[in-house]
């Protein structure tokens, strides 16, 4: 019997992955990992976001992404305030 080897990459939790790392350049730059890149479809001059709260992990999103967010949020919370206002009634 065969043994097979997988190259999975180690799971940190549900959906996250640890890809790689990177180094900060002397200018404050990283480089986001390839395979990141290629799964987002960054190219060079993709604009991004970076955020943090407190003391959490940055989070770096292409900024279209975080307006495509940004919008079915908006559209989840006006149809919860929506039902809401119906349910009060």
């Amino acid at each position: 019997m065969k043994s097979s080897k997988t190259s999975k990459k180690p799971a940190l939790d549900d959906g996250c992955q640890l890809i790689g790392s990177t180094t900060v350049g002397e200018r404050g730059q990283i480089v986001i990992p390839k395979t990141i890149r290629d799964r987002l479809k960054m190219k060079s001059g993709t604009q991004v976001m970076v955020m943090q709260h407190g003391d959490s992990p940055i989070m770096v999103l292409p900024i279209e992404q975080m307006q495509e967010m940004i919008k079915q949020m908006s559209a989840r919370v006006a149809q919860f305030t929506g039902k809401s206002k119906r349910s009060t009634r």
